[in-house]
């Protein structure tokens, strides 16, 4: 899985364990803020990863999902899944 995958299935994860109520927009655990604080969580999640990496290598590749989570963050082009990814057959775990 690549940098970008791997940060977009990250978020998704966490985004699925959120408690919800339901709205799109409103409310405290609607959708948006979900997303939000998901997006926090896989923060925390690749810090770890980056403080107990032992080799290069893996924090190479920790570093890179952490700049992708950036990029999701602020809603960079390109940076979240699409639909365009699903249809090229790329897939994310939940």
């Amino acid at each position: 899985m690549n940098p970008r995958e791997k940060a977009n299935n990250l978020v998704n994860r966490y985004y699925y364990m959120l408690p919800n109520n339901g709205s799109l927009d409103e409310g405290i655990n609607n959708c948006e803020s979900r997303y939000n604080e998901a997006i926090g969580c896989a923060f925390v999640a690749v810090d770890e990863l980056i403080d107990n990496s032992y080799t290069p290598v893996n924090q190479d590749y920790w570093f890179e999902v952490y700049e992708w989570l950036k990029k999701i963050k602020d809603k960079e082009p390109g940076a979240r899944w699409t639909i365009e990814d699903m249809k090229q057959g790329k897939t994310i775990t939940i």
